[in-house]
């Protein structure tokens, strides 16, 4: 019998949840930037002054961010990140340690914020990288690209 995974959302706590945000950022930066060249230490290291100037950038361009920690059965997953705005919602951060990828997760959770752009009549937008494979992602549930900046195409759906 296949058992389908609790997954529920939780707000995020940065003394409680440094250690595994860092495990997460670190999980994401390998796969994006393949830096498994560099000596264990030295990544550590990097990963954690990249997640702090990420979170510092964040705080100031997203003040109303709801930061939750993705649960599945209980245990820390992935981090969920949205900021409404009175015109618009935005994802922006959805990632998932790598043995829950492909597992609907994600689907699930930009199908609940959908739902709730659309009950708020408004657009939900995201950014993601250009070569990105969660560009196919968003693009399978709906997102066409409205604009390009430099590396990141500028993703939006609309009910």
């Amino acid at each position: 019998m296949i058992r389908k995974a609790e997954v529920s959302l939780r707000p995020e706590d940065w003394s409680d949840d440094q250690s595994f945000l860092i495990e997460l950022f670190h999980s994401v930066a390998e796969s994006e930037l393949g830096f498994l060249h560099i000596e264990p230490a030295q990544r550590r290291k990097i990963v954690l002054e990249q997640l702090l100037i990420q979170r510092t950038h964040w705080a100031a361009a997203f003040p109303q961010c709801w930061k939750t920690i993705i649960l599945v059965d209980h245990q820390p997953a992935g981090r969920f990140y949205v900021n409404q705005h009175a015109s618009s919602m935005r994802v922006v951060e959805l990632s998932l340690l790598p043995e829950y990828r492909q597992q609907g997760i994600g689907t699930q959770l930009i199908k609940q914020i959908q739902a709730e752009a659309t009950r708020l009549s408004i657009p939900l937008r995201l950014k993601v990288l250009i070569g990105n494979e969660a560009r196919n992602f968003y693009q399978r549930l709906g997102f066409s690209e409205i604009s390009r900046v430099e590396m990141h195409a500028e993703l939006e759906w609309r009910a």
